[in-house]
């Protein structure tokens, strides 16, 4: 399918004609006028269902190549500089206005002061990104971590000031420090229970387990745990029940 010549037409003509043909009252010059627009249209869908287009070529053989530049101001002269203020003193203000000028063609930029040149490339950049950081995660991508709050020994919310002795204290937010340090796959963790036995009866008492602690021998997480190194992580179970053996937690077998 041939690509169909490019018809500039106003939104209102459109309208207009759609109208017209609603009504059934399109002439002569009408038609002629149609056209050409249902062949765009058809080409139009043909080339975006069947071929592959970008936009800027769609839009380039739709609408035509640019042919006309924006008009160029020509440069006004700077004022005279007070003579208490240095020369160039407004050559920031100046660039600022001018900054959404059409850009200087090369015989223009060759004819320009090295200082204006070095003024025009640096305020051309981009803002340059932040410097990166430190690499390091914050507290807060550290969601299963242990929370301890550490208070203070001495001092308290509203206590008075040890420094001024004038002020009251209140409390901010706590200062985060991170600690890591190693720990076996599997812990295990030792009970001792108390037993009392009554020397004239020899009725046995034996202490109860902290609330919390779930009276089986292993607990749901040991399993899942023992489950995501040897399934997820792809550890074997002989290695595994070789560094709890090294860490002096074996495990059963």
């Amino acid at each position: 399918m041939s690509q169909p010549k490019p018809e500039q037409i106003e939104a209102s003509e459109v309208e207009r004609l759609i109208a017209l043909a609603e009504q059934g009252q399109l002439d002569t010059a009408d038609q002629r006028r149609v056209a050409p627009l249902l062949r765009t249209l058809v080409w139009l869908q043909h080339t975006l269902l069947e071929t592959r287009i970008s936009l800027a070529k769609l839009k380039r053989l739709l609408f035509g190549k640019p042919t006309e530049k924006a008009p160029r101001k020509p440069p006004d002269e700077p004022p005279p500089d007070p003579p208490n203020e240095p020369p160039g003193a407004h050559a920031d203000d100046d660039a600022e206005a001018h900054s959404g000028d059409a850009a200087p063609s090369d015989s223009d930029a060759k004819t320009t002061t090295d200082t204006s040149a070095v003024d025009a490339g640096t305020a051309g950049k981009p803002d340059k990104p932040p410097p990166p950081g430190h690499g390091r995660l914050g507290a807060a991508d550290y969601p299963g971590a242990e929370v301890q709050f550490c208070a203070h020994d001495d001092l308290a919310p509203g206590a008075r000031c040890p420094a001024c002795e004038r002020g009251r204290l209140y409390a901010m937010a706590p200062l985060v420090r991170l600690r890591f340090s190693g720990q076996p796959l599997v812990a295990v963790t030792r009970y001792d229970l108390e037993r009392l036995r009554c020397s004239a009866c020899g009725a046995l008492f034996v202490a109860h387990l902290p609330p919390g602690v779930s009276p089986e021998r292993y607990d749901t997480s040991l399993k899942v745990m023992l489950a995501l190194a040897h399934y997820h992580l792809g550890l074997p179970f002989h290695r595994i029940e070789a560094l709890q053996q090294m860490l002096g937690l074996p495990l059963l077998r």
